[in-house]
């Protein structure tokens, strides 16, 4: 009930009404826990499953979930490969993390140890758990990391525009891109962002609201 309640696309093949494939995000830091909650996030219809591990919420780090962990990577390890060994197979399995707690350098072990604990790709923002969401975000080290591993690293963290889309995936060498808040402002920048990595083009595309 609780997933059907906060996810509800997951009673309609995990997509939203347009078709977009929804991923459901789960964060704790009891292995055994979350991994029984992925479990029954794949009964409930999640084709996938991801591990959050970058929320600086104090509510959240006060109960031992999101960036929190971050200080401890081989409860990411832990956690990951739980939840790996827990879920079918073709359900991946992936986490988004922060550079660290208030140390960038932080993200080069932890995101070792989520390749090694059997993770489909990881998802990076480019700040510190301490910086929260005050610019700028640091691309420089999602870089680094995309260099040292053989899973896709997704780049998160201030895309505001086409050209921050740009110049983050000149300086991260990245193919994938994670946006949030900027979605939220902006709602035609996922689609003018999707046209420019499959064509090139930098036209911000038309498009027409539901009237449903």
């Amino acid at each position: 009930k609780a997933f059907y309640s906060h996810v509800p696309e997951l009673r309609h093949g995990a997509k939203t009404s347009s078709g977009v494939p929804v991923q459901v995000q789960l964060l704790g830091g009891n292995a055994v826990k979350v991994g029984l909650a992925a479990v029954n996030a794949h009964r409930a219809g999640a084709t996938s499953i991801d591990l959050n591990f970058g929320c600086p919420a104090p509510l959240v780090n006060k109960s031992d979930g999101g960036a929190c962990l971050l200080k401890e990577p081989k409860r990411i390890f832990e956690i990951i490969s739980t939840v790996r060994s827990m879920v079918a197979k073709e359900i991946p399995v992936s986490a988004k993390l922060r550079l660290g707690w208030e140390n960038p350098e932080e993200i080069y072990r932890n995101a070792i140890e989520v390749e090694h604990a059997g993770a489909s790709w990881i998802t990076i923002h480019a700040r510190t758990k301490t910086q929260g969401y005050r610019p700028p975000a640091y691309w420089k080290f999602i870089g680094d990391v995309r260099k040292s591993l053989s899973i896709p690293v997704i780049a998160n963290g201030d895309i505001w525009s086409l050209e921050d889309l740009i110049r983050c995936q000149d300086e991260t060498g990245c193919i994938h891109f994670m946006i949030g808040r900027s979605a939220m402002a902006n709602p035609a920048l996922p689609l003018q962002i999707s046209q420019y990595l499959k064509t090139g083009k930098r036209d911000t595309p038309s498009f027409e609201h539901s009237k449903a």
